[in-house]
């Protein structure tokens, strides 16, 4: 808790106006879900690793654990989406200053921007293409990028884009 205190004046002394809109019981709210976000990127990156060094020493693992396989069901897809909405319309429109919605809508929007960097980083190795699978990591970082995949993350999940993207390039050959 002190670490966290300690980087919010820190945060303070670099960007003030940031501390302004942002107080501290708002950033300390948002450590669980911090924290459950990080969880999760080391899990993958372990998982990576783990197809690394045991590929190395000619030990059985699946070789198709790579962020572009990733693919939500339509059903899931449905209920993250009206989970995102509905979340927005409570939190931005009606104003209600809750935890839990805040938290609804953060899971939701993130998820849903995994999808969407999973369908460029599909698409990327599709067109030969694997450095630009960095770039599409790097606008994860960006705001307005942030909500583009989140836009081609529904649209993946909706439509049979993969399918037909696959398919158009198989008959191209």
């Amino acid at each position: 808790m002190h670490i966290i205190r300690e980087m919010y004046m820190m945060m303070d002394n670099v960007f003030p106006s940031i501390t302004q809109t942002f107080p501290l019981t708002s950033f300390l709210s948002l450590a669980p879900l911090l924290l459950l976000i990080m969880s999760f990127l080391e899990m993958y990156v372990i998982i990576l690793l783990c197809q690394m060094v045991l590929s190395r020493f000619h030990i059985p693992f699946p070789n198709s654990f790579h962020i572009a396989y990733m693919h939500l069901s339509r059903p899931i897809g449905g209920i993250l989406t009206i989970m995102l909405v509905v979340s927005y319309v409570l939190e931005h429109i009606y104003v209600m200053n809750n935890i839990y919605i805040t938290y609804i809508y953060l899971i939701s929007l993130l998820t849903l921007a995994v999808e969407g960097l999973a369908f460029l980083s599909w698409l990327a190795i599709l067109e030969n293409k694997p450095r630009l699978i960095i770039l599409a990591f790097l606008g994860m970082l960006i705001p307005f990028i942030n909500q583009m995949y989140v836009v081609i993350g529904i649209v993946d999940i909706f439509s049979d884009l993969r399918t037909k993207l696959l398919y158009n390039k198989h008959n191209e050959q």
